[in-house]
């Protein structure tokens, strides 16, 4: 994926600081609308909004933002999470520690929530998505107790290339679904 743009980061700590709604497109073109809530040398934390449904935190590569707008287009869609109560939001922001991927994903491992992981498929264009708690986190891997598409818990873990991360995301609007449908929590 190469290095971090040097523009991107300082940009999106103006944009954190101002607290303007911004769109990221990241990797494979993955475009992401919200709110900057934290920015560090390897990883960027945002809450995130996508056609006006609050589609909760997001923590992805800084390495993999192509490109940042943040303009009328954001301040009109903004206007209207504003209307509709959507943004701000009164609870407190979780704290992310965003020294490194791995530090990031320590950080939401110790929330204890469920967690979306998108990984990027090797020799392929699609992206391939995770979903259950994190167990373990290496500076190689990820250790997560995933439940599949019929929302049954695996019998065991799945390891996940840390390298191939493209995003975490946790308390999404699919998670806060499919939670309430899935069989106990494993121990």
């Amino acid at each position: 994926m190469g290095a971090v743009n040097p523009l991107h980061l300082p940009r999106l700590r103006t944009h954190m600081t101002s607290g303007k709604l911004v769109h990221v497109t990241r990797g494979r073109g993955e475009t992401t609308r919200g709110y900057v809530l934290g920015v560090g040398a390897s990883a960027v934390y945002m809450r995130v909004f996508d056609n006006f449904i609050d589609e909760g935190y997001l923590v992805f590569p800084a390495l993999h933002i192509k490109s940042i707008r943040c303009g009328k287009y954001e301040r009109a869609f903004e206007r209207i999470l504003k209307g509709e109560g959507l943004w701000p939001k009164t609870e407190t922001q979780p704290q992310i520690n965003l020294r490194s991927m791995p530090e990031a994903l320590k950080s939401i491992q110790r929330l204890k929530t469920v967690v979306w992981v998108e990984m990027e498929e090797p020799e392929s264009t699609e992206i391939a998505g995770f979903v259950g708690y994190i167990r373990r986190v290496t500076p190689t891997r990820l250790t997560l107790h995933n439940y599949d598409a019929t929302y049954r818990w695996d019998a065991g873990p799945t390891f996940l290339p840390l390298g191939e991360i493209v995003a975490v995301s946790w308390n999404t609007h699919y998670i806060r679904i499919t939670e309430k449908y899935v069989r106990t929590r494993p121990t």
